[in-house]
Parts: C-alpha cells; sequence; structure tokens
C-alpha cells in the first residue's frame, strides 16, 4: 500500500513541482518505516532492565508476532499490537504489572471486577503503545519462563520461552508434555482455538500437522532456519 500511495504522489506532484522536491518528499516517506522501526527498538531495549528479560528475545518475538508494527491487528483473533496480545491476556497483565507504568488506576479496576466497557477499551488501546506493549512483553517473558522452568523441572530455551507467548504459558506446559509423550499426534486436536487463529503454523492444506511438525516449524521460524 505504501508504494501506492508513494506513486500515486509522485504522479500528483509532477504536474505542479520541480523534480527535486520530489524526490526529497519520496525519499522521506520512503525512510518512515526506518524511523518507526529505530522507535520499537529503543521501546524495547528500555523495557529489559526493569525486568531482566532479555533483548533479544523480545526483539525477534515482536518480528515473529507483528513484524515490528505496532498498529497489527489479527483478522482472526482479538491479538493486537506488537506483541498481538488478545483481549484476555492484556487485561490480566495491567492488572498484574500496570501500577509499575503508571497504570494503577487500570490495574485496580481490572483486579476489582469494576472495569465499565469505556475504560476497558481505554486499557486495550494501550495495546498499540509500544512503551506500554514492550514493558507488558518483557514482564511476560519473565513470568513465562519461570512457570515454564517449574512445571518442566528444567531450564528452557528462547524458543520454548515463545511457546508460552504464542499459546500461553498453560498451553505451553501441556505442548511440551504432549510432545514428549505423543510427539506424532495432530497438534490441531490439542489446540483448537490456536490452530483456528494459525492455520498456516497448524495445516499444510488441510492435512493437520504434528507436535513435532509444529515444533520444528516454530523453531525454525525464531530462529531465522524457515521450516
Amino acid at each position: 500500500m505504501r508504494r501506492h500511495a508513494v506513486a500515486r504522489a509522485y504522479r500528483l506532484l509532477r504536474r505542479h513541482w520541480d523534480f527535486t522536491l520530489i524526490a526529497v518528499i519520496v525519499a522521506v516517506v520512503a525512510v518512515h518505516p526506518l524511523v518507526t522501526r529505530a522507535q520499537v527498538s529503543l521501546a524495547i531495549r528500555a523495557a529489559v532492565v526493569p525486568a531482566e528479560a532479555d533483548f533479544a528475545y523480545l526483539m525477534q518475538t515482536a518480528k515473529l508476532e507483528s513484524r515490528l508494527n505496532p498498529k497489527a491487528r489479527a483478522k482472526t483473533s482479538s491479538a493486537t499490537g506488537l506483541y498481538q496480545f488478545i483481549d484476555e491476556t492484556w487485561l490480566e497483565l495491567v492488572g498484574r504489572h500496570g501500577g509499575k507504568l503508571g497504570y494503577d488506576h487500570y490495574a485496580q479496576a481490572i483486579r476489582a471486577g469494576t472495569l465499565t466497557p469505556p475504560l476497558r477499551a481505554r486499557i486495550l488501546a494501550l495495546r498499540t503503545d509500544p512503551k506500554v506493549a514492550a514493558h507488558m512483553a518483557a514482564a511476560y517473558a519473565v513470568q513465562n519462563r519461570q512457570t515454564l522452568e517449574m512445571a518442566l523441572g528444567r531450564p528452557v530455551d528462547e524458543v520454548e520461552q515463545y511457546f508460552a507467548h504464542f499459546l500461553g504459558p498453560t498451553g505451553a506446559v501441556r505442548f511440551f508434555r504432549a510432545l514428549r509423550a505423543t510427539p506424532g499426534a495432530p497438534a490441531a486436536k490439542l489446540f483448537p482455538a490456536a490452530a483456528r487463529a494459525n492455520r498456516s503454523v497448524f495445516y499444510n492444506g488441510g492435512r493437520p500437522y504434528s507436535l513435532e511438525d509444529v515444533h520444528a516449524r516454530i523453531r525454525g521460524r525464531f530462529t531465522g532456519e524457515v521450516i
């Protein structure tokens, strides 16, 4: 869409302005995404220290979830923002960590169960703020790692940690236990909601991928060795 917009602007401007000015405007429009990406990177870096999270992990997760687009919205679920948090997960995170970011009134309303529809909408809209999203993702990453390591009884790597972001911590524990017990089982059967929202991860056309397949595909995507 950006290329089409630039082309239309070029056609309009060439009728009235000189080519030097046109070139400058087109260059600025083309560079704008890099500026946004730099701002996103700074937001993520600022979130790392207070949460004791890993910058590389948070960057890669944002790339996979939204291609570093803070305004991204999923078509198949309520997932929104840099880290594609669904409504329920976001409300849980703001209720738990919102006070650390100056949103204590939001956190209290969530915990007390006194959210009004307008207040709920304002809280959910924060997902498109890269600074808030990055801080929540950092807190979620640390929380998920602790949950996984306690449940599995061993250290986990970044890809396993990402599974907790992708499926939720409880879902990730179920996934790895099932992967160990029945690696050939259809993953979509165990995670139907996730499969509906992420069909390309769970199906090859009409054929469901196994747990082993899904594990390999997500590991490949996270590490850059796409399968």
